[in-house]
Order: structure tokens, then sequence, then C-alpha cells
């Protein structure tokens, strides 16, 4: 059986880079469209739009933050190759 390490989750996840920076672009963009529907119509908390749309723009806030650590980290690993 093979033992579990940090470095090798790392480069396995290092291989997917492409598809990491992807989806933390696309979580912006989602977020950014989420901030001008918010901002585009009066905040009324009994809306039910407005509070479906300030639960995906916390859904995505929690999302970006581990996505960007991610290509953050990968970004730090690559540095240390070279």
């Amino acid at each position: 059986m093979a033992r579990w390490s940090w470095d090798a989750f790392w480069d396995t996840v290092e291989n997917f880079t492409p598809l990491w920076f992807a989806l933390a672009v696309t979580d912006a963009l989602i977020g950014l469209g989420l901030v001008y529907i918010l901002l585009s119509q009066p905040f009324d908390t009994s809306d039910p739009s407005v509070v479906v749309a300030t639960v995906d723009l916390a859904i995505v806030v929690v999302t970006l933050v581990p996505l960007c650590y991610v290509l953050y980290r990968i970004r730090q690993l690559k540095r240390e190759e070279y």
C-alpha cells in the first residue's frame, strides 16, 4: 500500500492547473454578476430573489478563497522547482 504524502497530493493537484484557473475565473465572474444583480435592484430582504442572490454570493466567496489558495500554492511550488 502506497503511503500518502503532501508532496504527492500537490503534484497531482498541479497537473490540473488549467482546470483550477478556469474554476477560479468562472467563480469570480459569477460573483461579479451577483454583485451587479444585488446593486441593480432595491435591497428588500422580503424579496426571494435578493435572498437567493445573497446566499449565492456567500457561496461564491466561500469557494473562491480555497480556489485562490490552491492557485497560490501551485505557483509557490513552481517557483521552488526553478
